[in-house]
């Protein structure tokens, strides 16, 4: 508490009031005087001091009247009181110290014992008014934090559901790097040059009427497991699952430079992943399987198709058709590709022509090839 505290006395011997006063001032804290309990309480209501000294016996409300008054009305119960009286009665110590008085002082008192109680009742106050602040700034605190912590956990979730949803179909690189804001996926509907690869299981009819139901669903979802981390593997996108068919896009929502070998070098992984687990089927007595791939590349729209409620990120055009008619022309453990394909590769892989080939509803044939692989 710094010297600008104010003390009240309250007294209504003038000659009382004026020693206070001077002692008052000889410990560096600004007096106020009342000479009577009404005076006192109009006087704490104007202008509330830091501390007040209070006599018991003054005419019209005496001390115990401005106590109670004090210590029942909002802000002016936290003033600390010291009763400076000459009544010495027990019962009148122990009232007043139960009506809220901090401490009680019998005159003729001593002024060293008075300094030291006054000093003690403001720092005592002192101590109160800086537990209260910073049990506000706590609160504050803990409010902010609270409200912080809700927004982050929204963020949170937000991302985490952002990051499921990406994951369905995405590489979990590129995942992170469209989370991180690394780059932009363009997901409004845009022409991208991507090479497309369509994969069927050759068979698959004749392992539906073998197995039950729940056999198909485990083999479909085990098989499907490994296509997709063989595509994710690669800078792949997971377009969709088509009955028993796998649908991946190579250069779409990021383009890498080298897409078109990408796709070949998933499609040959692919046929070897199922050439093992065909062996595997074989050896437990399981009907084995095998898939045809075929691969073009060109020019799609790419972007998030469906409605507001459902939406799914894909590619369109004839580029996804030619390579879904390449991949019915693939027989079992082939990979055939487009010419658009072929080009761009052909130096890094062994291919065999096939010729042209008439697809439905194409304006022109398309050359093809076959990869030649181990």
């Amino acid at each position: 508490m710094t010297s600008y505290a104010t003390i009240l006395v309250v007294d209504d011997n003038e000659t009382n009031r004026t020693v206070l006063h001077d002692l008052i001032l000889s410990i560096g804290y600004t007096p106020a005087l009342a000479e009577n309990g009404l005076s006192a309480l109009a006087q704490i209501r104007k202008a509330p001091p830091d501390l007040v000294l209070l006599d018991i016996l003054m005419p019209g409300m005496d001390g115990y009247g401005v106590l109670e008054q004090m210590k029942d009305r909002g802000m002016l119960r936290e003033i600390p009181v010291i009763i400076v009286s000459s009544v010495d009665q027990l019962d009148s110590i122990v009232r007043c110290i139960e009506a809220g008085a901090d401490d009680y002082l019998i005159k003729p008192f001593n002024s060293a014992l008075l300094k030291a109680r006054i000093s003690a009742c403001l720092e005592k106050k002192s101590l109160r008014y800086r537990e209260e602040e910073f049990r506000r700034l706590v609160e504050d605190y803990n409010l902010n934090l609270e409200a912080k912590v809700r927004d982050q956990i929204k963020k949170i979730t937000t991302v985490e559901l952002e990051r499921a949803n990406l994951s369905r179909y995405l590489s979990p690189s590129i995942v992170e790097s469209v989370l991180k804001s690394e780059r932009a996926v363009d997901l409004g509907g845009s022409k991208k040059r991507v090479t497309v690869l369509f994969a069927d299981i050759r068979g698959y009819t004749r392992l539906s009427q073998e197995l039950a139901a729940n056999d198909i669903m485990r083999f479909l979802n085990e098989h499907f497991t490994e296509m997709s981390k063989i595509i994710f593997e690669h800078e792949g996108t997971l377009d969709k699952f088509i009955g028993d068919s796998v649908m991946a896009v190579f250069g779409s929502p990021f383009a890498t430079g080298h897409d078109e070998a990408n796709a070949v070098i998933a499609a040959q992984q692919m046929q070897r992943t199922v050439e093992r687990l065909r062996k595997k089927r074989r050896g437990t007595g399981r009907s084995p399987f095998e898939i045809g791939i075929g691969i073009n590349t060109g020019h799609v729209i790419a972007g998030n198709i469906g409605s507001p409620e459902k939406m799914d990120f894909t590619v369109i055009g004839d580029t996804v058709n030619l390579s879904a008619r390449l991949q019915g022309v693939a027989k079992r453990g082939e990979i055939v590709v487009g010419e658009p394909t072929y080009e761009v590769v052909k130096d890094r892989f062994t291919f065999e022509e096939i010729g042209e080939i008439s697809l439905k509803n194409s304006i022109k044939p398309l050359r093809s090839y076959r990869l030649i692989f181990q």
